[in-house]
């Protein structure tokens, strides 16, 4: 799992085709994303 941040764009690059790490790297995301921004 890579994670490139090149402004706002967040670009994700799943290396080891797992997708349920996946899944959880990006919900992770998305909860730090909505708490820095309330």
């Amino acid at each position: 799992m890579k994670v490139d941040q090149k402004g706002h764009t967040t670009i994700i690059k799943d290396t080891q085709n797992n997708t349920e790490a996946f899944v959880g790297k990006i919900t992770n995301e998305y909860h730090m994303f909505q708490g820095q921004n309330l």
